[in-house]
């Protein structure tokens, strides 16, 4: 069994130490890089509704296809 030192969290034999009086330090990001980034997230995701819905429509003529093959 392990054992929690100073400050940390102790699961089995991994230790997770918070120092909470470090300054933790950032890079600045370029406002149109994070603007451009966050356009192309939600491109992607309308992307991906579009194929889903396309995917759906083609599963629906496919079996309507079947469908109307199986009446003649």
């Amino acid at each position: 069994m392990a054992e929690s030192i100073g400050t940390g969290i102790t699961k089995g034999i991994t230790t997770v130490n918070w120092n909470l009086t470090e300054e933790v330090r950032v890079a600045p990001m370029d406002k149109k890089l994070l603007s451009d980034y966050i356009d192309a997230c939600e491109l992607i995701r309308e992307t991906e509704q579009q194929i889903r819905r396309l995917e759906h429509d083609v599963y629906e003529i496919g079996d309507i296809e079947k469908r109307w093959n199986k009446r003649k």
